[in-house]
C-alpha cells in the first residue's frame, strides 16, 4: 500500500469507529488519522455524499494531494485498479495496459485478439495466467459463496490426507470470510498438531492438481513458495537486531509455505484459493495475521512497535541488550511506560495457542474477526 492509501485508510477506519453522528464540517484533529486534507474530504462526503478527489478518481483524472498539487501518477485510477483486480496482473502491467490507452476489459479483449496491440508474439503479450483471468473474470471478480468456501476446505483437507499418508491436519478460514465480509477469494491456513508441515506443499500441489479441483501453472495463476522456513526465525532475530526501529519494514511479508492458485468449483465457477501452511507453534499468530483486515493489522503493529515491540505473523519480537528475543518464549512482553509484565495468567514458559493469547501479550482487549474489518 502506498503511503497515500495508508492515510486514506487510517482515516476511513477513524470514521467507522466513531461512537457519534458526524454532521457538518469535520475539524482537523477531530478524528483520529484525519489532518486538514482529509477532514475537507470528509466533510464534502457529508454535504453532498462525495468529494472533489473521489470524483475524479472514477474519472481516471488527476488527483491533487494533500498540498493541493497534482499527482500525475494517479491518472487512470479507477481503470487500473479494475486491471489490477485480475488474478496474475501487477500494478505495473495495469498502467502500461491504459498507457496503450486500453480502457476497459473489453479493450483488453480487443487487444488479445489476432492482430491486437497485445496479441501473440507482439511485445507485451498476455501471459498464460493473465490470459485465463481475462477470458474467467466474470468468475474471479464474483463474491464466493458458503458452499464455495466449506467445499474448498474438504478438498483441500482430502488433497493434504492423500498426500502425506496421515490425518489430524487442520483447516482454518482466514482472510476476508473469516471476518464475514464478502471476498473474491478463498484464504486457509493449514497447520498439524504432530507433523511438521515443512514439504507438505508440493505433494498438496501435485494431487490439487491430479484431482482436477487446481488449475496447474500451466493453465493459470499457480504460484507456490516453499522452503524458506528453516531459515525464518534466524533471519527475523538478525534484521530485528540490526535495525535501528522496533519494527523493522523487510519483515512486512511472511516466509510460510503457500500455493496461491485458482481453483475450479463443483458447480463449475473458477474461484482463486489461496492455502498458507504454518507449524503448529506459529499457527495462533497466523491466524491473526492472516485474518486480517489490513489496516487493522498495521494499527496493531504499530502499537507494538509504539511500546517497543515487533509483530508479524510469525512471532512478536523484543530487544534485549540489543538481542533480539522471542516472547513469550525468551521474555516477557513490554507495556506502556517501556517496562516489561506478563499479563495476568502469564509466566515464562506459556505458549501463544490462541488468538486470544497473542492479543494479551500485547495488552490489547481482543476483538472478534468480525471486529476487524478496517477499510
Amino acid at each position: 500500500m502506498t503511503t497515500q492509501i495508508v492515510r486514506y485508510a487510517k482515516a476511513a477506519t477513524a470514521v467507522q469507529g466513531c461512537s457519534y453522528k458526524l454532521e457538518g464540517r469535520v475539524r482537523p484533529g477531530q478524528l483520529p488519522f484525519v489532518g486538514p486534507a482529509t477532514a475537507e474530504q470528509i466533510s464534502d462526503i457529508i454535504r453532498t455524499g462525495t468529494c472533489d478527489a473521489l470524483v475524479k478518481f472514477r474519472a481516471n483524472l488527476v488527483v491533487k494531494d494533500s498540498r493541493g498539487t497534482p499527482r500525475p501518477d494517479t491518472i487512470g485510477g479507477a481503470t487500473r485498479a479494475a486491471f489490477h483486480a485480475l488474478p496474475g496482473v501487477g500494478q505495473r502491467t495495469a498502467k502500461h495496459w491504459w498507457d496503450l490507452g486500453l480502457r476497459s476489459y473489453e479493450d483488453l479483449d480487443a487487444a488479445v485478439a489476432e492482430g491486437g496491440l497485445l496479441s501473440q508474439g507482439r511485445k507485451g503479450a498476455l501471459s498464460v495466467a493473465q490470459h485465463f483471468s481475462l477470458k474467467h473474470r466474470a468468475d474471479l471478480l464474483q463474491g464466493t459463496s458458503a458452499e464455495d468456501v466449506a467445499e474448498a476446505v474438504s478438498r483441500v483437507l482430502e488433497s493434504l490426507t492423500r498426500s502425506s499418508g496421515v490425518d489430524g491436519w487442520t483447516v482454518e478460514v482466514v482472510g476476508g470470510e473469516a471476518r464475514g465480509g464478502a471476498a473474491h477469494d478463498t484464504d486457509l491456513l493449514v497447520t498439524h498438531k504432530t507433523r511438521g508441515v515443512d514439504h507438505a506443499v508440493q505433494g498438496l500441489l501435485d494431487d490439487l492438481v491430479a484431482s482436477g479441483y487446481l488449475f496447474s501453472p500451466s493453465e493459470a495463476m499457480c504460484l507456490v513458495q516453499e522452503g524458506l522456513m528453516p531459515s525464518h526465525l534466524e533471519r527475523m532475530r538478525k534484521d530485528l537486531e540490526l535495525e535501528d526501529s522496533a519494527a523493522p519494514g523487510v519483515q512486512s511479508l511472511d516466509r510460510f509455505d503457500h500455493i496461491y492458485g485458482v481453483r475450479r468449483t463443483a458447480a463449475g465457477k473458477v474461484r482463486r484459493l489461496d492455502i498458507i501452511l504454518a507449524p503448529s507453534e506459529e499457527f495462533a499468530m497466523a491466524l491473526v495475521g492472516w485474518t486480517g483486515s489490513r489496516t487493522y493489522l498495521r494499527l496493531l503493529r504499530q502499537h507494538a512497535k509504539d511500546v517497543g515491540m515487533y509483530l508479524n505473523s510469525h512471532r512478536l519480537l523484543r530487544k534485549i541488550d540489543g538481542k533480539a528475543r522471542l516472547v513469550p518464549d525468551e521474555a516477557p512482553p513490554i507495556v506502556k511506560g517501556g517496562r516489561e509484565a506478563w499479563p495476568v495468567g502469564w509466566h515464562a514458559g506459556r505458549r501463544i495457542l490462541r488468538q486470544e493469547d497473542v492479543f494479551e501479550l500485547l495488552g490489547v482487549p481482543y476483538r472478534e474477526p468480525a471486529d476487524r474489518n478496517c477499510p
